[in-house]
This record gives structure tokens, C-alpha cells and sequence, in this order.
């Protein structure tokens, strides 16, 4: 006797944009076995891109799912994942809207990661590398990378950042200096036209931050006003 069941498909309305089929089959297996972990802890010939993107989807699948404890292990390993090299993917990530809320209190820890990395680990790194203090070499590669990689930063996060007493910087100088040559390579890879002109300005008094400010002006408008404005970013 042939019996034969008929096959059922099971629809999961899913809004988080981080998940994906791998993420959630993960998620799924771990339900029934730790095995599937090994696809997080076994990193050999993976792309770090593709690793780090694997962990923020297992994370929110796990977050999806009500695991706790794959969200525990998920989490710390995107903490000891942001690095030089991932660090944009990850400030991307911490970026999206409402992402502080959610994935409860891993969204706070991870975007403490990141800032914190951009602010300290990414300069101690390329210190590391090029076996010298980048500030010391302008030409040199390590502070050109640090450059390349900040010129590639949402814009809040940019400010944030560079304007922070966190950051690990010489002098006042060397962060004003910084910010102008920051910003001129910004403006050469996109259109000031449609982003806003970004400046920076020396700023007096005290401040909880550094002595400059950074500004974004918003486009001009197409009718030919004169009107223009400075959009003001605050600090959470």
C-alpha cells in the first residue's frame, strides 16, 4: 500500500531585511542539533564579507525565532567579529532605521562594537600593521586606508566619530587637518549637487566633543532660491 502524503508549504511572514535562507536554516537546525553552529565557528577560505553577513542574518533569525541562547552565541561572535575589515558592513547594519530596538539589547552592544572600533580598534590596527603610528606619515599606507575606509561612512556616523574626544587622534590640529582631507575625498566620489556640501569649521568654547564641527549643507534648491540651510545632527 502506497501512501502519500501531501506536501505542505509553511509561509513565515518575515519583515527583518537581515534574514536570510542560510541564516534561518541555522536557526532552524540548531532547534534540533548544535551542529549547525559549525557553519559560524568554521571560518576557513570564507569571505570575511560573507562570515560577517552570516552572522548578522543568524542573529536575526535567531531574534526571529525567540532562541536566546543562538542569539547569545551570534552576538558575541559579531562582537569579536567587527574589525577593520568589517567594520563598514557593521556600521551599515547598526544604521538601518530602528535598529537600536531591535534586537533588544544585542543592538546596543553591537553598535557600542562599532563605534568603538571606528573611534580605537581601526587606528590601533592599522598601527599595528604598518608597524608605525599612521598619524606619523601621511603618505604612509595605514593612514591612507584609514581615509579610504571613513570617506566610505554614512555621514552621522562620520561626524560622530571624528568630532568624538574618543577617537584616537595627535591634536586638534591633526583632527582638523583630517576632517578637511576626509571630506575633500567624500566630495570627489559623490555629488555635492544631490548630498549637501560637507565642511568643517573650527569651533571655540567648551565642548563635550573636539574643537570641530562638521556640517553638511543641504542641496540647492532646483527653483533657483537663495535660501539655504545647514542641517544640525545631534547626539543621541
Amino acid at each position: 500500500m502506497n501512501l502519500r502524503y501531501p506536501v505542505l508549504d509553511i509561509v513565515l511572514p518575515i519583515n527583518d531585511m537581515n534574514i536570510t535562507a542560510k541564516g534561518l536554516s541555522i536557526a532552524l537546525g540548531h532547534l534540533y542539533s548544535s551542529y549547525a553552529h559549525h557553519h559560524l565557528l568554521n571560518v576557513e577560505n570564507v569571505n570575511s564579507a560573507e562570515h560577517s553577513a552570516l552572522l548578522r542574518s543568524v542573529l536575526a533569525s535567531a531574534h526571529f525565532l525567540r532562541l536566546p541562547d543562538l542569539c547569545n552565541i551570534a552576538a558575541n561572535l559579531i562582537y569579536n567579529n567587527i574589525n577593520r575589515n568589517t567594520v563598514l558592513d557593521y556600521c551599515h547594519f547598526v544604521n538601518q532605521p530602528n535598529f537600536i530596538t531591535r534586537y533588544d539589547e544585542f543592538s546596543k552592544n553591537i553598535y557600542d562594537c562599532v563605534y568603538n572600533c571606528l573611534c580605537k580598534n581601526v587606528v590601533k590596527e592599522l598601527t599595528e600593521l604598518n608597524r608605525q603610528d599612521i598619524w606619523q606619515d601621511r603618505e604612509g599606507q595605514g593612514y591612507k586606508r584609514l581615509i579610504e575606509l571613513f570617506s566610505e561612512l554614512p555621514f552621522e556616523w562620520m561626524k560622530k566619530v571624528v568630532e568624538s574626544k574618543d577617537f584616537i587622534i595627535p591634536s586638534e590640529i591633526d583632527r582638523y587637518y583630517f576632517a578637511k582631507e576626509l571630506i575633500s575625498l567624500r566630495a570627489q566620489k559623490q555629488s555635492p549637487v544631490v548630498i549637501g556640501e560637507e565642511n568643517v569649521v573650527l569651533a571655540f568654547g567648551i565642548s563635550k566633543n573636539s574643537n570641530i564641527t562638521i556640517l553638511r549643507k543641504s542641496p540647492k534648491p532646483a527653483t533657483g532660491s537663495q535660501e539655504r540651510k545647514v542641517w544640525k545632527y545631534m547626539d543621541k
